[in-house]
C-alpha cells in the first residue's frame, strides 16, 4: 500500500515520456522552448531530492537548526542564479557548461577536462539518489533488490526514451504531487508537535560547525557549475523565463526546507535511532495518520526519482556533447549511465557525505572558470587562467578533504582557485600581452 502512489506516478511518468518522445524535440534541450511554469516544475523536481529531505532530516537530528543549511544553500544558489546568471546562460548558444568553457577559453583539452570533472561530480550525485532510493525502500520494509531495481530502472527507461522534454513533464507532475504531499504532511503531522520541536531546538547545539558550513557553501556554489541546472537555463524560451523560474524556485525551497528540519529535531526529541532506518519515516510512522504516512513516503520517493532523472540526463549530455561528440548517442549514453549508477547502493550508504564530496569536485575545479566565463564581456579569456584555477582549485579541494571540515580547510578551494586564475593570466599576459581577461 505504501508504494502504490509511487508506482502510479511512475506509470504516469512513463506515459508522459512516451508523448514527449512523439514531439520529436531536441533530446537534450527540448528545442529551447521551456517557459517559466515548466522550468519552475523541473527546477523543483531536480532540487528536492533525497539529500534535501532525507539528508536534511538526518543532519537536523544531530545538529538542530543547522541541519537546514543544505536546503538553504540550494535555495540561495537558485536565488543568485535568478539574479541574472541564469539569464546570461540562456543568452549563450551552447548545450553544456564544458562547451561554454571551450567557447570562452578556446581549448578543447580544457573542455574535455571540465566534462570529466562534471561527469564524476554528477555520477556521485546520481549514485547518492540510488542510495537514497534503496535505503528508503528498505525502511518501508521493501528491502528486496528486485523492487529496488524495478523502481530505479523505470526511472532510467522513461528518462532514456523521452529526453529533456520528458524529464521536464515528469518533473513537473512529480513536483506538484510531491510538494502537495509534503505540505499536507507538515500541516497535519508536524505543526501539532511545534511545542516539542521548539523545546528540543533549545537543547541542541547552536554553534556553526565545519560540516554545517560546508553543507551551506558547496551546494550554493554547485548550482553555478551544475550541468542539470545549466541545461534547463540553456533550454529556456527566453532569459526572462530562466530568471523568473529560478527566483520562484528559491522562494519555494526556503519554505520547504523547514519540513525536514522540523522532522529531524522532532525525531531527536522522540529518542529515535538512525540505525533503524530513515529518521523522516520513523517520525511519520509514529505521529502521522496512516494515509499521511503513505503520502510522506510517496513524496520522498518522488523526490528521489525526479532528481535522479535530472542528473542522469545532464550526465549523458556531458558525455554525448563533450566526450564522444556524438549528439545522436544520447539514448544509449543515458541508458548505460543509469544502469551503471544502479549499483551505487552496494558501495556506500552515506547520502549527504557523498553529495558534499561530489559538489566539492566540481566547485573546486570549475567554479572560478565558469563564473569568469559567464560574467565577462570579452569574447575570449586565456586558457592558462582556466587551467591554473582548475589545478589550484583541485588542490584546495584535496586540502579541504584532509582538513576534517576545519574552517580554514573549507576556504582553501575559494582562495587557491582565484589565485590560480590570476597566475595563469599573468603567464598568458607574458606570452601574449594582448590577451583579454575577466572584467
Amino acid at each position: 500500500m505504501c508504494l502504490l502512489p509511487f508506482f502510479l506516478v511512475l506509470i504516469v511518468s512513463i506515459g508522459a515520456s512516451y508523448f514527449a518522445a512523439q514531439k520529436k524535440a531536441d533530446y537534450f534541450l527540448a528545442n529551447r522552448s521551456l517557459q517559466w511554469p515548466m522550468l519552475l516544475g523541473t527546477f523543483l523536481g531536480a532540487q528536492i531530492g533525497g539529500g534535501f529531505i532525507l539528508g536534511n532530516t538526518e543532519v537536523s537530528f544531530h545538529h538542530g537548526l543547522y541541519g537546514s543549511m543544505y536546503g538553504i544553500g540550494i535555495a540561495l544558489g537558485m536565488l543568485l542564479l535568478g539574479s541574472g546568471f541564469g539569464a546570461k546562460l540562456r543568452s549563450l548558444n551552447v548545450a553544456t557548461l564544458p562547451e561554454m568553457l571551450h567557447q570562452k577559453y578556446g581549448s578543447i583539452a580544457f573542455q574535455k577536462i571540465a566534462a570529466i570533472v562534471s561527469i564524476l561530480s554528477l555520477a556521485g550525485g546520481l549514485m547518492c539518489q540510488a542510495i537514497g532510493l534503496k535505503m528508503f525502500l528498505a525502511s518501508l520494509g521493501f528491502g528486496s533488490h528486485l523492487i529496488y531495481f524495478l523502481a530505479w530502472n523505470c526511472v532510467v527507461l522513461y528518462t532514456t526514451y523521452g529526453g529533456l522534454l520528458a524529464v521536464v513533464w515528469t518533473d513537473t507532475i512529480q513536483a506538484v504531487i510531491m510538494i502537495s504531499m509534503l505540505v499536507i504532511t507538515c500541516v497535519t503531522a508536524l505543526m501539532p508537535q511545534m511545542s516539542t520541536i521548539i523545546e528540543q531546538t533549545s537543547l541542541m547545539p547552536h554553534g556553526l560547525t565545519g560540516l554545517s558550513l560546508s553543507s551551506l557553501l558547496f551546494p550554493l556554489c554547485f548550482i553555478f557549475v551544475q550541468q542539470d541546472m545549466a541545461q534547463r537555463c540553456f533550454a529556456a524560451k527566453t532569459p526572462k523565463d530562466a530568471t523568473v523560474s529560478c527566483l520562484l524556485t528559491a522562494a519555494a525551497l526556503i519554505v520547504l526546507s523547514a519540513i525536514p528540519t522540523m522532522c529531524g529535531i522532532l525525531g531527536k526529541a522522540m529518542g529515535l535511532m538512525p540505525g533503524n532506518g530513515s529518521i523522516f519515516m520513523q517520525v511519520m510512522q509514529k505521529i502521522a495518520h496512516p494515509a499521511v504516512f503513505v503520502m510522506a513516503g510517496s513524496a520522498v520517493l518522488l523526490a528521489i526519482i525526479s532528481t535522479a532523472s535530472a542528473i542522469l540526463l545532464a550526465l549523458s549530455s556531458n558525455v554525448a556533447h563533450d566526450i564522444t561528440r556524438n549528439r545522436n548517442a544520447g539514448h544509449l549514453t543515458t541508458l548505460i549511465t543509469g544502469l551503471v549508477a544502479s549499483f551505487g547502493p552496494f558501495f556506500s550508504d552515506d547520502i549527504i557525505g557523498g553529495l558534499v564530496v561530489s559538489y566539492e569536485i566540481s566547485v573546486g575545479a570549475l567554479f572560478v572558470p565558469i563564473i569568469c566565463a559567464v560574467l565577462t564581456r570579452r569574447a575570449r579569456l586565456p586558457k592558462e587562467a582556466a587551467i591554473g584555477a582548475a589545478l589550484l582549485g583541485s588542490l584546495g579541494t584535496i586540502l579541504s578533504q584532509c582538513s576534517q571540515m576545519s574552517f580554514l580547510g573549507l576556504a582553501a578551494p575559494f582562495i587557491l582557485s582565484p589565485t590560480g586564475f590570476a597566475i595563469g593570466w599573468l603567464i598568458a599576459k607574458k606570452r601574449k600581452p594582448a590577451v583579454e581577461v575577466c572584467g
